[in-house]
């Protein structure tokens, strides 16, 4: 049976560590609000943080190869391909990416791109990385 791929991504969410439970329920710990890692004033770079990517698909059907790649504000790579493991989703349930890094180093503020792959689709979101009350 031919994989049904969602058009688009349903949900983004950057935190500090994201844990799976029992029943499909998701902890959540330290939430970034709007896809923005705001540093405290006087934060410098690079800066080292624990950070986690929630990714979910409510539309599609199949078994799909999952990778995530994140590209630096300069367009360089700094997380190049990185398995996430085989999905299955049936069409009545959430498909759900979950990426947790120990630590990542951010090595400038700016705008980072964030790829999730499904097979060799493409979906971006951004994340936006600063000190204080920047804006982007």
């Amino acid at each position: 049976m031919a994989n049904t791929y969602p058009e688009k991504i349903d949900l983004f969410l950057v935190a500090e560590s994201l844990r799976q439970e029992r029943g499909g329920k998701i902890t959540i710990l330290g939430a970034f609000s709007g896809g923005r890692v705001l540093l405290s004033k006087g934060g410098t770079f690079p800066v080292a943080l624990p950070i986690a990517f929630l990714i979910a698909f409510n539309v599609g059907k199949g078994h799909f190869k999952t990778r995530i790649r994140i590209t630096d504000p300069n367009g360089k790579p700094v997380v190049e391909d990185l398995p996430t493991g085989d999905i299955d989703k049936a069409p009545e349930q959430t498909m759900q990416l979950m990426v947790n890094f120990g630590v990542f180093e951010f090595s400038m503020p700016g705008r980072y791109r964030v790829d999730s792959f499904l097979d060799d689709r493409v979906y971006t979101e951004y994340l936006n990385v600063g000190v204080g009350d920047q804006t982007f």
